[in-house]
C-alpha cells in the first residue's frame, strides 16, 4: 500500500523554524498545518522551551501529538495534561555552575526549573537577550534561591565568550551533563542523555510511529541529531553549514513560512 499524508508525522523546532522573531508565526504555516492535520497527518514540536512557554504556543497551532520540550529533557502530552518523560540535571550541576560563574563572572546565565526561568545575572543577561530577540521578562533571583530540581542552565554569551567557555568546559570533567548551542547567544547545560533525537525515539516507541514516517525540521545545532535520525530531515537556508549538511531537504526561509513549504512538498508526493 502506498504511503499517504495520514501516515506522516511532522516534528518541528520552534524558534527559527515554526516561529519567526519572538512569537510571530507566518499565516502560511497556520494554513498548511491545518490542512495537514485535518487530512490525518500528525504534528508535534521539539523545542528547547519549558512547559509554560510551550503551552501558549500549542494553544495556537494544531498540535495532535505529545511534544518534546527542553531540548529532549521532557515529553509532554498536552491532550492528557501530563509529562510522559521528564529529566533533570544531576545535583553536581550546581557545583559546575558555580565553578563556571566564578571563572566567567561576566557571562549572563539563567536557570530553568519546573516553575520558571530564573535570571541570576540580570545585568549581564540583558544585552545578550536583546541580541537574541528575547523580549520576555524572567524572574530575577540568585543561584541559592532557585529551587531544585533544575531542567537546564542557559549561558548567554557573545561569540568570543562562547568560544572561551567551550574551550574551558572541554578541559573539565563535568559528568552527567552535556552542552549545546541553541541559538547564536545561548549555550546550554542539559542532562547528558537529553537530545531531541533520544526524545523522538522514545516518542516513536510510545506512539507506535515508524522512523520512516517521521519528518523532522529544525534550524540550529540542537536540531542536528533529530534531523539526522528522521526518515526525512529538513532545514532552512539560513541554518549553519553543519545543519544544512545533515538535512535531506532545504525548504524556504523561516520568515516566509518554511512549514508551509514542507507541507506543500509532502502534498506533491502523497495523497490525502
Amino acid at each position: 500500500m502506498s504511503k499517504r499524508i495520514s501516515d506522516l508525522v511532522i516534528i518541528s523546532d520552534v524558534d527559527g523554524t515554526l516561529i519567526h522573531h519572538g512569537e510571530s508565526i507566518p499565516q502560511r504555516n497556520f494554513d498548511a498545518l491545518e490542512r495537514f492535520t485535518k487530512g490525518g497527518g500528525r504534528f508535534g514540536i521539539a523545542t528547547g522551551r519549558s512547559l509554560p512557554y510551550t503551552s501558549r504556543l500549542v494553544a495556537r497551532v494544531p498540535v495532535n501529538l505529545p511534544c518534546v520540550l527542553l531540548n529532549g529533557g521532557a515529553i509532554y502530552d498536552f491532550s492528557a495534561d501530563r509529562f510522559l518523560v521528564e529529566q533533570f540535571l544531576p545535583k553536581a550541576a550546581e557545583d559546575y555552575l558555580r565553578q563556571i560563574h566564578e571563572t566567567f563572572p561576566e557571562i549572563g546565565l539563567m536557570i530553568v526549573n519546573p516553575d520558571d526561568y530564573y535570571d541570576v545575572n540580570k545585568e549581564k543577561n540583558a544585552s545578550q537577550m536583546s541580541r537574541a530577540g528575547v523580549i520576555r521578562k524572567f524572574t530575577s533571583s540568585v543561584i541559592d534561591e532557585v529551587g531544585a530540581p533544575w531542567y537546564k542552565i542557559i549561558f548567554l554569551v557573545s561569540a568570543e565568550q562562547g568560544n572561551a567557555l567551550r574551550e574551558y568546559i572541554a578541559r573539565q570533567a563535568f559528568r552527567g551533563v552535556r552542552f549545546v548551542y541553541t541559538s547564536g547567544v545561548m549555550y546550554e547545560m542539559i542532562p547528558e542523555s537529553s537530545t531531541k533525537a533520544n526524545a523522538l525515539m522514545k516518542l516513536m516507541e510510545l506512539e507506535g510511529i515508524s522512523r520512516e514516517n517521521i519528518i523532522a525540521i529544525g534550524d540550529y545545532y540542537n536540531d542536528i541529531d533529530m534531523i539526522r535520525m528522521a526518515g526525512l530531515g529538513v532545514t532552512v537556508p539560513e541554518a549553519p553549514e553543519e545543519v544544512l549538511a545533515a538535512a535531506d531537504l532545504v525548504v524556504g526561509p523561516c520568515a516566509d513560512g518554511c512549514l508551509a513549504d514542507l507541507v506543500e512538498h509532502l502534498e506533491q508526493m502523497y495523497d490525502y
